[in-house]
């Protein structure tokens, strides 16, 4: 703040003093105004940067600060409780697994041998009836084992006995995997990160 001497002191120089300390004054004022927007602007960043924590930004919940409140429950987005209770409601078609027409096996079950009413024996009784179910399934898995066995001819003319060359997956003498179940390994380890 200028001491009202030094202003007195200014208007008696006349009028081109006192206009030149106004223009002086404004410049130092435009400064000082844009030197509080920039600062402004980085108090606000700054605050926003304090604001950050695991839930509105990419930081992980260990760097969050010990939380004033306990996080609110979520609300369900789900409109109120209905009156039906859970599941298919009445009158639901529903959905179930169908009937093959044409099994690919047929097993047949006999009743106990003697009458579960009287203790007759059944032996000799025809069934008269049946009840169907079916049952879907994956059929099991087993190995097939290939032996190849590689044929020798004796030559007439030299005494050279010619064998068959092996195929290429029997290449190894002994035992040895063929391409499918080497295939299926590198599947299960590369794939599904099995060891």
């Amino acid at each position: 703040m200028i001491p009202r001497e030094d202003i007195v002191a200014v208007y008696d120089q006349g009028v081109d003093a006192v206009v030149e300390l106004v223009q002086a004054l404004s410049s130092q004022l435009d400064e000082q105004r844009e030197m509080i927007a920039a600062l402004s602007t980085r108090v606000k960043q700054l605050e926003d940067r304090l604001a950050l924590n695991s839930a509105n930004s990419s930081k992980p919940p260990s760097s969050d600060d010990a939380p004033a409140k306990p996080p609110k429950k979520p609300k369900s987005l789900r409109p109120k409780k209905s009156a039906k209770k859970p599941g298919g409601q009445k009158g639901h078609p529903g959905n179930t697994l169908c009937w093959v027409g044409e099994p690919d096996r047929v097993v047949f079950h006999d009743p106990r041998p003697r009458c579960e009413g009287c203790g007759k024996g059944l032996e000799q009784t025809k069934a008269s009836d049946y009840e169907r179910r079916q049952v879907i399934d994956v059929p099991p898995l087993a190995l097939e084992v290939t032996e190849h066995r590689a044929r020798g001819k004796k030559c007439d003319g030299c005494g050279r006995i010619n064998t068959a060359p092996f195929p290429k997956e029997a290449s190894v003498r002994g035992v040895s995997y063929g391409p499918r179940i080497k295939a299926l390994s590198v599947y299960l380890m590369g794939y599904q990160l099995l060891p």
